[in-house]
């Protein structure tokens, strides 16, 4: 099948079915992040298409298989007629979202408070705002009640930055986490591995030299050229406090068991992780931080993750793992 479609290249009706294979087959959120903005538009209709399908493979599944657990999410999917990955009714939209490019630099931004926050070279300004606006209002990561309920918001009443922390944002594409919270943190380590995000990140965090640290590797047990271990970021770091936000594509499972040491040692240490990537991510994140004897929580509702190959009952998925010593 691939050196067919390899062979077909030239006829852009069979370049649009080569990529719809690979979209129906492949985790794609990554490769979409990296298109060109006309390829990105091409995939985001694809996706439209998948959506649809899966639309009525979890419509009708839940029509033999009734659960009341997710009533209020089966309803509101019916009424709009479609799949979103936050499932809840809009409650109120963001305004004034003020956008530019920088000459200097070749990057769109995006306005956060008094301070920039940059998006790739293959982002239109739209596309920066767009996703800037998906990420307060509709994912509702910051907080701010956008939405119904918010299963993708990193802090609660209960888990939240204190003044004086230090932050290990594990994942931060980019990094408006960060960014949120870099007036109130002692230091911020940055990691993220994907490249397309290290000059936005350096344009964002220019001005916190010394109190940003940007790590392009990938968190790991090892230390080498594309990874890095947390022990050695953190190696001579004075800590008060920890936030830990971990949101890496599904692999929060085992940075945290191959981190027993620090995340079991007597400082003050909480944690936000996503447990939306892979099914049973929820059950084992939660069970790995008890027997580290943190207390947890969820964060309140269910996320849908369209972007996995792997769409299959219940569908519906926990958002955020949130965790705090006892």
């Amino acid at each position: 099948m691939k050196t067919l479609f390899s062979k077909i290249k030239s006829y852009k009706w069979l370049r649009v079915l080569k990529n719809f294979y690979n979209l129906l087959f492949l985790d794609v959120k990554r490769e979409i992040e990296n298109l060109q903005i006309q390829q990105k538009k091409d995939y985001q209709s694809l996706l439209l298409i998948r959506n649809e399908l899966r639309f009525n493979i979890l419509m009708d599944y839940y029509k033999n298989n009734p659960n009341d657990e997710y009533k209020s999410e089966l309803s509101y999917l019916s009424k709009i007629g479609t799949l979103k990955n936050i499932p809840y009714e809009q409650l109120k939209e963001i305004s004034g979202v003020n956008v530019g490019f920088d000459k200097k630099v070749k990057l769109p931004y995006v306005m956060h408070g008094h301070d920039r926050l940059f998006f790739p070279k293959n982002y239109s300004t739209e596309q920066a705002k767009s996703d800037y606006i998906k990420f307060i209002q509709s994912e509702n990561i910051l907080g701010g009640n956008y939405t119904k309920k918010a299963p993708h918001q990193y802090q609660s009443n209960a888990v939240f930055v204190k003044e004086g922390d230090t932050i290990l944002d594990i994942g931060s594409a980019e990094a408006l986490f960060a960014l949120d919270n870099v007036y109130k943190a002692k230091r911020i380590y940055v990691f993220e591995s994907n490249p397309i995000w290290w000059e936005p990140l350096k344009a964002t965090f220019g001005k916190f030299k010394g109190k940003v640290v940007l790590i392009n590797k990938t968190v790991s047990t090892i230390d080498s050229s594309q990874y890095v271990r947390i022990d050695t970021c953190l190696e001579g770091e004075e800590i008060q406090g920890l936030f830990i936000k971990m949101d890496i594509e599904g692999e929060e499972k085992n940075i945290i068991k191959e981190n027993e040491k620090l995340l079991t040692r007597n400082i003050d240490i909480r944690i936000s992780c996503a447990s939306y990537h892979r099914h049973d991510d929820s059950y084992i994140i939660e069970s790995a931080l008890k027997n580290f004897g943190y207390k947890t929580e969820n964060s309140e509702g269910y996320m849908l993750f369209l972007y996995d190959q792997d769409f299959s009952p219940p569908f519906f998925r926990r958002g955020i793992i949130r965790a705090y010593k006892i």
